[in-house]
């Protein structure tokens, strides 16, 4: 797999600086063969690794392009091999006329994840290094690329590292007792293996929990906006993103289908849903259709925002509209937003602060033995989303009901791929406590920990396997 490979690494479209990596056998000598240095006196064999070296890339006596070519020495490189980077200007047709004069020169162009394939191979990184790398480059938000960098600096091997270590002890520990049984040696008894291995589990349902939440908000973490026609839902959409995404009309029902928009809170990305009006008289089939959407973009949603249209007289009417969404079960990730504040009706502003006066209207509700004020309290928002007054409220509260939600961001976690090895660790590990504690025999015990110790060479890659190799390097990018 070291024949010399190209490909460019920054992104489509016009930048200032568009950069071509290439890597593999004669990688030097193919490119110096279009690469005239601007200082002619320069030889591949006088230039040290990490160099600079400022020429033209030139093709049948046609300069292409003014450039700096970085030089990398076999094993001093990234991907161990000969490596070298063409940084000229970021036209796309420049670029591709490059890369089409690379080809007729001898390289051929990398596949995705090439690049970071063979830096594995040579081992530059390991498996969990190489999903860090992916990571960083695919991150949405300040927090996913902090956790990357972390796993990238290699904590997560070292963490499994230590898992290995300890079930390699208690194997040791079972294989001495089987062939020193005579000598009166003293080894780990059986309550400490057991405790070894169930801190073990212990530690690797943490690490799989925290990757399963970090996974489930890689998309970002979806907020949806329930309430009545023209309680504010537009435009608290459009405040809160700062852009004029949703359609603001004093109409009733404008929006009959949801429309997502993206920000970021907390370090996280997040996705707003404006979602259709919720009435009970429904005046056409588009507007039903509308609302049986909004019902189950509720249900998927990992925040609701609940707004009530405070210019209107508080009645059963405006909590009616409501009813199906106040769910004690929804509460800690549910807010009640009176919007319209600027306008508030007098009723509304005598009483926000009145247990009694929230309680009418919370026990008309399908859960009302469950729902009182003082669940709700924290979780009330009162808010203008033409003044934007409240709106700092609003995120606030929105920010630490996120940040209890994911992991702190120093928490490792794992791809999909280490997942799924990990739970069968999980499985290998609940079987050999079963083992201890039935006092079955030791070379069946002994054999389990063998296999948990060579699932997690997979994960970082120690054992090669090569259909989960294809797997992993096939969703990197051309280019990395």
């Amino acid at each position: 797999m070291n024949d010399a490979v190209c490909a460019v690494a920054t992104p489509n479209g016009h930048s200032a600086i568009g950069i071509v990596r290439l890597s593999g056998n004669n990688c030097h000598s193919l490119l110096w063969k279009i690469f005239q240095p601007k200082n002619i006196k320069l030889s591949l064999e006088n230039i040290e690794s990490s160099s600079a070296v400022y020429g033209k890339i030139i093709w049948e006596n046609h300069i292409i392009d003014d450039v700096i070519v970085l030089i990398f020495h076999k094993h001093r490189s990234f991907t161990g091999e000969e490596y070298a980077e063409i940084q000229g200007h970021g036209n796309p047709l420049i670029l591709r006329k490059i890369i089409q004069i690379l080809f007729k020169t001898g390289f051929r162009e990398a596949h995705p994840g090439e690049f970071t394939y063979r830096a594995y191979l040579a081992g530059k990184i390991d498996l969990t290094q190489a999903e860090a790398i992916r990571e960083i480059v695919e991150a949405r938000s300040e927090r996913q690329i902090n956790r990357a960098i972390l796993q990238k600096e290699g904590l997560l091997k070292k963490r499994l590292n230590q898992f290995r270590s300890n079930i390699l002890n208690v194997t040791a520990d079972f294989t001495a007792e089987l062939d020193f049984s005579d000598e009166g040696l003293e080894f780990a008894g059986k309550d400490r293996k057991i405790e070894i291995l169930r801190k073990i589990k212990d530690e690797a349902e943490v690490l799989i929990n925290h990757s399963r939440r970090n996974f489930l908000f890689k998309n970002g973490i979806e907020i949806v906006l329930i309430g009545a026609p023209n309680a504010g839902k537009s435009s608290l959409m459009n405040a809160m993103t700062g852009k004029n995404r949703s359609i603001v009309s004093e109409i009733p029902g404008t929006t009959r289908d949801y429309i997502d928009a993206p920000m970021e809170i907390s370090g996280m990305p997040v996705v707003l849903v404006d979602t259709a009006g919720i009435r009970k008289t429904q005046h056409e089939e588009v507007e039903k259709l509308g609302m049986e959407k909004t019902i189950e973009k509720y249900h998927e949603a990992d925040l609701r925002l609940l707004l009530i249209d405070s210019s209107e007289k508080p009645s059963n009417s405006l909590f009616n509209e409501l009813n199906v969404f106040l769910h004690p079960d929804h509460l800690h990730r549910s807010i009640i937003v009176l919007n319209k504040w600027d306008i508030v009706h007098p009723e509304w502003e005598q009483n926000r602060d009145k247990a009694d006066f929230w309680t009418q209207f919370l026990q008309k509700s399908d859960h009302s033995n469950d729902l009182v004020f003082n669940q709700w309290e924290k979780n009330m928002i009162f808010l203008s989303a033409k003044t934007l007054f409240g709106l700092d409220s609003l995120f606030d509260r929105l920010q630490e009901i996120i940040e209890n939600m994911i992991p702190p961001s120093e928490t490792l976690s794992m791809a999909q791929w280490q997942m799924e090895i990990m739970e069968k660790i999980q499985l290998g590990l609940d079987e050999a406590i079963y083992c201890l504690i039935q006092d079955v025999s030791s070379e069946i015990i002994v054999e389990n920990l063998n296999q948990i110790v060579s699932n997690l060479s997979e994960i970082t890659g120690e054992i090669s396997n090569e259909d989960l190799l294809g797997r992993i390097f096939s969703r990197f990018c051309i280019g990395k």
